[in-house]
């Protein structure tokens, strides 16, 4: 159910999407925090409040908001807001395809899988293993040392040629 004029949303298992009454105060509190400055084409960055990963510096970090004194995604509560998701399912997250975690431009935001994600994120070169130029017993990934098995609708993996005909892969 979702009513445009009050901006109530709710859908789906309420342990995934609970109801969201955004007053006009909350509106007004919610743009307050958006940084839209750049343009509509321009990552919107979350200027309110951010977690993340401990550790993580901030520029890594995911904005949230306190409406009717629950915390909420920054993220959904904007796919509400512009009325371009009515429920988010199990399973199913808010991605960014700016690679920008407090951008909260609608036109940034889409839903996708755990999955696309991490597939998006090796392909992109932001995965943890990206970086790595060894394999875990030291043999350099080099092309002539590296084998990429196929995986269909999965993310690549690197496997090292000369601990796979060691046995030690």
């Amino acid at each position: 159910m979702r009513e445009v004029s009050g901006y109530h949303c709710y859908s789906g298992t309420p342990r995934y999407n609970r109801a969201m009454n955004l007053t006009p105060a909350d509106l007004a509190r919610f743009w307050s925090k958006v940084d839209s400055s750049g343009g509509p084409k321009a990552c919107w960055p979350w200027m309110g409040p951010r977690h993340g990963a401990p550790g993580s510096s901030i520029e890594k970090q995911y904005g949230q908001v306190a409406i009717a004194r629950r915390k909420y995604s920054v993220t959904k509560v904007m796919l509400y807001i512009a009325g371009s998701q009515l429920a988010i399912k199990r399973g199913e997250y808010i991605l960014h395809s700016c690679d920008n975690p407090p951008c909260v431009n609608p036109t940034h935001l889409r839903l996708g899988s755990q999955s696309e994600n991490q597939f998006e994120s090796v392909s992109k070169g932001r995965h943890c293993n990206a970086a790595k130029t060894h394999c875990k017993n030291g043999h350099e990934f080099t092309e002539e040392n590296t084998y990429y098995p196929p995986r269909k609708n999965r993310a690549p993996e690197r496997v090292c040629i000369t601990c796979t005909k060691k046995g030690g892969a």
